[in-house]
């Protein structure tokens, strides 16, 4: 492990007990370094929870860009169902407002679409 990690944690307290967690950067990193289906569900939760907490700055530094563009194609469609098409669709946009997510080949913006896309 890094030793940064450990500087970026932060100390918690859960059920009474202080614990230390790491940072939600951190923790993406992890969850896509792994990249089994179940991590990028994970990660599909911790961005619709928690985007707005989130430095995608140092996200993508952490994680770089390489792997978070190969990535964020599948983590929308892994938000489980319960959380609902509109949740989905949030996710998506803010993942391609950090620029980790661009329209596939084949694609095109539809006119007036403010960048969703329709295929060929």
């Amino acid at each position: 492990m890094d030793e940064a990690l450990f500087r970026r944690a932060r100390a918690l307290t859960y059920s009474g007990l202080p614990i230390i967690a790491a940072s939600l950067e951190d923790l993406l990193r992890l969850k896509l370094t792994a990249g089994r289906e179940m991590d990028l569900a994970d990660v599909a939760v911790l961005l619709h929870e928690r985007r707005d907490e989130m430095d995608a700055e140092l996200a993508q530094t952490l994680v770089g860009l390489d792997l978070l563009s190969r990535s964020s194609p599948l983590i929308p469609d892994l938000l489980p169902e319960e959380y609902g098409w509109q949740a989905r669709q949030a996710v998506k946009a803010w993942l391609r407002e950090q620029g980790w997510l661009v329209p596939s080949r084949g694609t095109r913006p539809r006119a007036g679409s403010k960048g969703r896309t329709v295929g060929p």
